[in-house]
């Protein structure tokens, strides 16, 4: 009989992104579908450019998004707090309680910066090196990052439930 061997994790986990194909994929198919309508609009010409205009840039902002992951480092700490400083994200942050999904080939998570401004994430299998990385980063959104969050979502609810009955 084998039993599995566990290692010890160490924290902060340490995470090389990379573009994902698929999220690429996706991002090339959606903007196709969204600026397919509007092709029949070739009687009002200005308005069909107009158009196609505000889908290719959408197109271009979110495919240079997608392709700044490329090497960057991401740091998942104990506290299921994480950082990214090449993404700008120097400093620790933590997901907001109410958005956090798992959908087990996508993970979703949106965060407030200093600012105040939201900002939000889209993690797939092949932005890790291999599946492995995945199945642990994974992990670690499951059991610190989402807990986290939604224990301080619980907490707010409550203080405020005892605000309105005092």
């Amino acid at each position: 009989m084998h039993t599995p061997v566990h290692s010890p994790v160490h924290f902060p986990l340490r995470y090389v992104l990379r573009p994902s194909r698929h999220l690429l994929q996706t991002l090339w198919g959606t903007h196709a579908a969204a600026a397919l309508p509007w092709l029949f609009l070739w009687r009002q010409p200005w308005w069909m450019l107009a158009a196609l205009f505000v889908v290719a840039v959408s197109l271009r902002t979110s495919l240079r998004a997608e392709r700044r992951r490329a090497g960057v480092e991401m740091l998942c700490h104990e506290t299921g707090e994480w950082s990214a400083p090449a993404l700008g994200i120097a400093h620790d942050v933590r997901t907001l309680p109410e958005h956090v999904a798992d959908f087990g080939t996508v993970l979703w998570m949106r965060w407030r910066s200093d600012t105040g401004r939201a900002h939000t994430a889209v993690f797939c299998p092949d932005h890790f090196a291999d599946t492995e990385a995945w199945h642990h980063f994974r992990l670690w959104f499951l059991h610190k990052s989402a807990p986290r969050a939604i224990r301080e979502r619980l907490e707010a609810e409550e203080a405020q439930r005892a605000e309105e009955t005092a």
